[in-house]
C-alpha cells in the first residue's frame, strides 16, 4: 500500500511532467508514473536486500559480481520512461531514492539538485 507521501509524490510528478509536455496523455502519463514508482519500490526493496543479507547477494549476483536482478528492474524502468520521453537513474544506496526520473526542465525533488532528477519510491 502507497504511503501518502509517495502518492503525493507521484502526482506531484505528473503535474510537473504535464506541464513540460501538454501533449502526453494524461492517463498514460499517470498510468506510468504508478508502474515507475512500484518499480522504483521493488527496487529499493532489493537494493535493502544486497546490502544486508550475503545469502541473498549471492542468489542475485553472477560469477563477475553483477547485479543481474537489478540490470533486469533497471531495463524494466528504462522502456517505461522511453514512453514518456524520459530518462531512469538507478543507484544502488538504498538510504534513499533508487530510482530517479530525469527530463530537460523537469525539476529534483532531492537535495542532490535538479541534476540528479526526480526520486521515486
Amino acid at each position: 500500500m502507497l504511503s501518502k507521501s509517495n502518492r503525493e509524490n507521484r502526482a506531484l510528478l505528473v503535474a510537473h511532467l504535464a506541464r513540460l509536455d501538454p501533449t502526453i496523455p494524461p492517463m498514460l502519463l499517470t498510468n506510468t508514473i504508478d508502474r515507475l514508482g512500484d518499480l522504483g519500490a521493488r527496487i529499493h526493496r532489493h537494493e535493502e536486500r544486497m546490502c544486508s543479507y550475503e545469502s541473498y547477494y549471492n542468489q542475485h549476483t553472477d560469477q563477475n559480481g553483477e547485479d543481474m536482478t537489478g540490470a533486469k528492474l533497471e531495463v524494466k524502468a528504462e522502456k517505461l520512461a522511453a514512453q514518456i520521453g524520459c530518462q531512469v537513474i538507478c543507484r544502488g544506496d538504498p538510504r534513499g531514492y533508487c530510482l530517479y526520473v530525469k527530463r530537460d526542465g523537469l525539476r529534483g525533488n532531492t537535495w542532490g539538485g535538479d541534476d540528479q532528477g526526480w526520486g521515486l519510491n
